[in-house]
């Protein structure tokens, strides 16, 4: 019978959760959470997170979220409930709006990966951004402002996207950092939401 992973990222932990499933039976044979306060704690996060001089600055560092992932398959690797060259398929999410900033090392360092060594070690200067912003920042609120400005309005952006700007939401998060950080936005390539990038450190590529 097989059986499906699951894997959430949320802000404070990586959990999975194997479950078999057929027509005659659903049953969840394997849970584990990675938590990064007490597992990775030289990440020096609290409840997952850096707080920073500005309050309204809330950021991850996502290395950690690539080191979670690692730990998590070498604990699901090792455990004994199960066998896990029968799982069929692997299904993510992660928390909302959180944006990660990759360079142009990023792609050819996740299509080699080296399965023996440590992903942290490998993927550790992939980053153009060494700290993701999450859900949680609401330092964006003049980027909304001028957003909202060029549309014609909160009212106007909302009939053209189905909702008003928030200072969480990924555009607001971009536009700060380019305009904050030109030379290290200019060294950007690609960025994702972490559930994207989850799935990119899955496929190798």
């Amino acid at each position: 019978m097989p059986l499906y992973l699951g894997l959430d990222s949320s802000t404070q932990s990586l959990t999975a959760s194997v479950i078999e499933a057929s027509e005659d039976v659903r049953r969840v044979v394997f849970e584990h959470s990675v938590v990064f306060d007490r597992d990775l704690p030289h990440y020096q996060t609290t409840s997952g997170v850096h707080r920073h001089a500005n309050p309204l600055v809330v950021t991850s560092p996502p290395l950690m979220w690539v080191e979670a992932l690692d730990v998590m398959m070498g604990t699901l690797s090792r455990q004994t409930a199960f066998d896990p060259s029968r799982i069929a398929a692997i299904g993510g999410c992660a928390q909302q709006h959180g944006t990660v900033y990759l360079n142009d090392r990023a792609m050819p360092a996740i299509a080699l990966l080296d399965p023996t060594k440590p992903l942290a070690a490998q993927l550790g200067g992939i980053f153009s951004r060494a700290e993701s912003p999450v859900w949680m920042d609401e330092s964006t609120g003049p980027q909304c402002a001028a957003l909202a400005r060029s549309l014609g309005g909160e009212d106007a952006v909302a009939r053209l996207t189905g909702s008003r700007p928030f200072a969480r939401f990924a555009g607001p998060q971009i536009g700060k950092f380019a305009q904050e950080a030109p030379d290290a936005y200019a060294a950007t390539r690609r960025i994702h939401l972490v559930s994207s990038f989850m799935a990119s450190l899955l496929l190798g590529g």
